[in-house]
C-alpha cells in the first residue's frame, strides 16, 4: 500500500492527524485507522458526494434489518467534502481483511474460515430493503426493471454500453439468457470478495463496503460471486483447495449446474472496471479465452 498522497495527508491533518496508518484501499477509496474504534474513507479523486451519501443511507437501512446476522454491517458517522474529496468517518469493525488471511491460514482453520465466507453470502439474502423494483439500489444510473427477466436485458443493454470494444463480441444475448429466472429477488452485495470480509475468531466478524454494485437479484448471484472471487486474478492468495471446497459447497445447495453461466455473466458486469488491470484479466480469461 502506498503512503498518503498530498491531499490526504491534507485531510488527515484536518482530522487532528499528523500521520495515520492505511488499512485498505479499493478501487473506490483509502481507508485509515481514525482511532480505536473509528476510519476515515477518502474517496479517490472524482468521487461525488451524492455517491458517499447514498452509500450511507443504504448502510443505516440495512443496519435496521441486520441484526439477526452473525457478522456486523457497516455504520457511516459523518460525510463531508474536504479538500475537494468525498470523505466519511465510519464505525471500525473488529477483524482481519480474508484476502490478508488467505496468505497465513491452513489446514482445518482454513478450511472453517472459507466456509464462513460462503455461508456469509448465503445469509446476505435475509436483509430486505423494501423496493417496487428489481436492481440497483444506487449508483449514478442504476438500472432497474419491474421483473429479474427485464433487470437482466436492461443490464446487459448497460454493460455493452460501458465495456471496452475487445468484449463486445462476447456480450451477446447469451449471457443472460443462460441464467434462470428468479421469482423472489432479494439483497446481494455483489462485491464481496475477500478484501470486503473481515475475520475475527476464526469467522466472518464483518462484511464491508455495500454500496453502488448492491443490487436487488436472485439471492443465488451472491453466492455464485464470492466463489468467482476465488479466481486467481482476484484472489492471488486463494488456492485450488479453496475453490474446489467452494465448487463443493455450490454442489450442495444445488447452485453448482448455473455456475458457469452465472460466472460469465458476472464477468461481464465488471467490464466496466477499465482502471483496474486485475479485474479486466479476469473478464478477459473469462469472457474471451473462456478459462
Amino acid at each position: 500500500m502506498l503512503a498518503p498522497d498530498h491531499e490526504e495527508n491534507v485531510i488527515l491533518r484536518r482530522f487532528g492527524l499528523s500521520q495515520a496508518r492505511l488499512i485498505g484501499e479499493g478501487g473506490e477509496a483509502r481507508v485509515f485507522a481514525l482511532d480505536e474504534n473509528r476510519v476515515l474513507r477518502i474517496a479517490r479523486p472524482g468521487a461525488s458526494m451524492d455517491s458517499l451519501r447514498q452509500r450511507q443511507g443504504l448502510a443505516a437501512e440495512i443496519a435496521k434489518s441486520a441484526h439477526h446476522l452473525p457478522f456486523a454491517t457497516p455504520h457511516i458517522e459523518t460525510v463531508e467534502e474536504v479538500e475537494g474529496r468525498a470523505v466519511a468517518v465510519e464505525r471500525r469493525l473488529a477483524g482481519v481483511p480474508l484476502a490478508h488471511l488467505f496468505e497465513t491460514i491452513e489446514g482445518r482453520q482454513r478450511e472453517a474460515v472459507l466456509t464462513s465466507y460462503l455461508d456469509a453470502s448465503a445469509a446476505i439474502q435475509t436483509i430486505i430493503p423494501d423496493r417496487p423494483y428489481v436492481g440497483e439500489l444506487g449508483g449514478g444510473h442504476p438500472v432497474r426493471a419491474d421483473s429479474y427477466q427485464q433487470y437482466l436485458g436492461k443490464k446487459l443493454e448497460a454493460i455493452r454500453a460501458e465495456a471496452p470494444e475487445t468484449f463486445f463480441a462476447a456480450l451477446g444475448p447469451d449471457i443472460v439468457d443462460a441464467l434462470p429466472d428468479c421469482d423472489a429477488p432479494a439483497l446481494v452485495h455483489f462485491d464481496m470478495f475477500a478484501g470486503n470480509v473481515l475475520i475475527a475468531d476464526g469467522r466472518v466478524s464483518a462484511v464491508l463496503d455495500f454500496g453502488e454494485t448492491t443490487l436487488i437479484a436472485d439471492p443465488a448471484l451472491e453466492s455464485w460471486s464470492v466463489v468467482a472471487y476465488l479466481d486467481p486474478q482476484i484472489s492471488p492468495n486463494a488456492r485450488p483447495a479453496d475453490r474446489a471446497l467452494a465448487m463443493a459447497w455450490l454442489e450442495r445447495r444445488g447452485l453448482a449446474a448455473a455456475y458457469p453461466a452465472a460466472r460469465r455473466f458476472i464477468a461481464a458486469a465488471w467490464t466496466h472496471a477499465h482502471d483496474d488491470p486485475a479485474v479486466m484479466a479476469w473478464c478477459r480469461s473469462i469472457l474471451i479465452e473462456g478459462r
